[in-house]
């Protein structure tokens, strides 16, 4: 899959889902529910989503050409 068809929104909340489901799967078959459990699963669903905003990138990087086109239209 292209990360351009997709929003980084989108990735996070694809991503919070699969966690959320895990969990569900988790107490469905039978795990106890700890505290630490709890803050482990809390810590997976925050910490990649924020990591994930903190380094995608927010402008698309600048190409050659783009730079080329400057540099002539600066020399005209």
């Amino acid at each position: 899959m292209q990360m351009r068809l997709i929003s980084r929104s989108q990735l996070i909340q694809g991503w919070c889902d699969l966690v959320t489901t895990a969990a569900a799967a988790l107490v469905a078959a039978g795990a106890s529910m700890t505290i630490e459990t709890g803050l482990l699963l809390a810590g997976l669903s925050v910490i990649p989503p924020v990591m994930l905003r903190m380094l995608w990138p927010t402008t698309a990087p600048v190409t050659v050409a783009q730079i080329i086109h400057d540099a002539e239209r600066q020399r005209s």
